[in-house]
C-alpha cells in the first residue's frame, strides 16, 4: 500500500512539473512580483509559425518579395503594398530565430527582394556587436542576386515600460551601424523612420504606440507602410532600368 502511494505521489509530482513546464505560469509569477523575465528564445510558437510559413513558401512564385521580422512585421499589413509580398513575421522573434529560418524558405532563392525588420527582441539577450554579427550572417545567407531592404529598429518608450530603459541609445547605435553596412553594398537598402515616430525626448511617441511603448498603432504603421512602399517602388524601378 505504501509503495503504491509513493508511486502515485511521484507520478503526481511528475505530472505537475510537466504541466507547469508547458505553460508560462512561472513567467506570470515572476512578472507579478516584478521580477524581470527573460523568456526562452526559441519557443513552440516559433516552430508553429515556421511550419505555417513553409506551407506558404512552397507555393510562392519567383520574383516575389519576402518580409521577415518579429511581431512588428507580423502585425503589419505589408501585403497591401504589392501583390507579390509575403509576410513572414513571427512574434517575439530575434536575429537568432531569423538565422534558423532563412535557410528553410526556398522562395528566398528566387525572390527579387527580402525585407528585414528584426532586432528589438535581441536587446535583452545579446550585445549590439552580437546583434550586428547576426544581421551580417543573415544577409550573407540571402543569395547575392537578391536585393535586401533593411528597416531600422523602431524607438521605444521606457516611460510607458520600465523594462525598456536605455534601449533607445542602443537602438540608435545599431541603426547607425546597419546604415553603414547597407551603404557598402549596391544590393542593400536602408530605411529609418525613427524621427517620424519619436517625441522630443527621442522616445516612441505615445500617439504612435498601442500603450506598451513598443508596438505601433494604426497611425504609426501607416507611416511605416508609406516609407516601405516608397523604398520598394524605388528598388523595383531601379531594377527594371
Amino acid at each position: 500500500m505504501k509503495i503504491a502511494l509513493s508511486i502515485y505521489i511521484l507520478l503526481l509530482h511528475i505530472f505537475i512539473v510537466i504541466t507547469f513546464m508547458k505553460t508560462d505560469i512561472f513567467e506570470k509569477i515572476q512578472e507579478y512580483f516584478g521580477i524581470e523575465v527573460v523568456k526562452e528564445e526559441i519557443r513552440p510558437y516559433f516552430y508553429h509559425m515556421l511550419g505555417f510559413h513553409k506551407r506558404i513558401d512552397a507555393n510562392i512564385p519567383k520574383n516575389s518579395i519576402i518580409a521577415i521580422g518579429d511581431s512588428l512585421m507580423q502585425g503589419l499589413a505589408i501585403e497591401s503594398l504589392h501583390p507579390m509580398i509575403f509576410n513572414f513575421g513571427i512574434g517575439e522573434d530575434t536575429t537568432l530565430g531569423v538565422l534558423k529560418r532563412v535557410p528553410q524558405y526556398n522562395s528566398i532563392k528566387s525572390s527579387k527582394l527580402v525585407i528585414l525588420a528584426i532586432g528589438l527582441n535581441d536587446l535583452k539577450r545579446r550585445t549590439n556587436s552580437e546583434i550586428i554579427k547576426n544581421y551580417i550572417n543573415v544577409i550573407n545567407m540571402i543569395p547575392s542576386h537578391t536585393k535586401i531592404l533593411v528597416s531600422a529598429i523602431h524607438p521605444v518608450n521606457s516611460l510607458q515600460n520600465s523594462k525598456l530603459k536605455n534601449y533607445n541609445k542602443r537602438i540608435s547605435d545599431i541603426n547607425t551601424k546597419l546604415k553603414q553596412i547597407s551603404q557598402k553594398s549596391e544590393r542593400l537598402y536602408f530605411i529609418d523612420i525613427s524621427e517620424n515616430l519619436s517625441d522630443i525626448a527621442g522616445n516612441l511617441s505615445i500617439q504612435y504606440n498601442i500603450g506598451d511603448g513598443v508596438h505601433l498603432n494604426k497611425s504609426a504603421n501607416q507611416i511605416w507602410l508609406s516609407a516601405l512602399k516608397e523604398s520598394i517602388n524605388n528598388i523595383i524601378s531601379n531594377e527594371s532600368d
